[in-house]
């Protein structure tokens, strides 16, 4: 048994600083803001978050690092409002695109308090569905140029894709969106279609970077800080590459369009004999998101 999770983001531009990270100790207010959106949503209790069983991490297989000594044993339960789950009372059968949109607002008044909001009994069930609340937003969908995962466009109107077609096995570590573009990101949305049996796998681990930061030696900060981190990556051509080449990545199969797309997310490029694309480029480790 799989899950299949779509994902949709939305197009944000920076030029200096990017927090990577988990929030942390910022004190937010507890009381959620309803103003605009009550009687629609309920808050769902922790317990209700918890999954079934135990995601284990330690020896788990694919996942660097699991072997080592002091690797946590389990994945770490949800907390009170990390992340934020609420359930949608559909009272006034209103459309999925109106809904969507009070579920925009709830974030927009929320987002703040948790950095992750999981929405619970909205009347999507397809892939179709999916792609009207994507639509819905009615923010500018990111095109996913230039990343690093194997994906397959679902819907290209509406800029969604599966989360990730890596074997069922494999495991996602924790990143950033696209972080090691220019443009990248300023929310990202999962939307599940068929919820994966018991210990089968399909979680999404989520964490505040700025906590992360936080735990991190203040030394090793300095140092990233001060000599910034240089991203490389080797794309082969597809009539050759057994891996990620560069026609999927850039989504042409014309070179000086890929080198053009290159040139947008930041990199220095240059090409093989053989037809491949070598990139890198030097980025700032931390950026703050807006």
């Amino acid at each position: 048994m799989s899950t299949r999770v779509l994902t949709t983001s939305w197009r944000f531009k920076v030029g200096l600083r990017r927090a990577s990270g988990r929030k942390t100790i910022h004190i937010y207010p507890r009381k959620i803001n309803t103003a605009t959106t009550a009687g629609i949503f309920e808050p769902i209790p922790r317990e209700e978050l918890v999954t079934k069983s135990k995601s284990r991490l330690r020896d788990r297989p694919f996942l660097p690092g699991s072997t080592g000594g002091g690797f946590p044993e389990f994945l770490a339960e949800p907390r009170d409002s990390f992340p934020l789950g609420v359930r949608v009372h559909n009272r006034n059968q209103s459309s999925l695109a109106e809904l969507t949109e009070k579920c925009m607002e709830y974030v927009k008044e929320n987002f703040t308090r948790s950095p992750a909001i999981l929405f619970r009994d909205l009347p999507a069930k397809t892939a179709e569905d999916f792609s009207i609340i994507a639509q819905a937003t009615k923010e500018p969908a990111l095109p996913y140029e230039g990343g690093t995962a194997h994906r397959s466009k679902v819907d290209k109107s509406a800029g969604t894709y599966t989360a990730s077609n890596e074997p069922d096995c494999y495991s996602v570590e924790l990143h950033n969106e696209m972080a090691y573009n220019d443009v990248f990101p300023s929310k990202v949305f999962f939307f599940c279609i068929k919820e994966p049996g018991d210990d089968c796998g399909g979680e999404t681990p989520l964490l505040k970077n700025k906590e992360l930061l936080s735990n991190m030696d203040p030394e090793v900060v300095r140092k990233f800080e001060e000599k910034q981190v240089r991203y490389v990556r080797y794309l082969p051509d597809k009539s050759h590459g057994k891996y990620l080449n560069w026609q999927q990545v850039f989504r042409t199969d014309n070179r000086k369009d890929a080198e053009t797309r290159a040139k947008q997310q930041g990199y220095s490029l240059s090409w093989d004999a053989s037809g491949d694309l070598h990139l890198w480029q030097n980025k700032p480790v931390f950026l703050r998101h807006p």
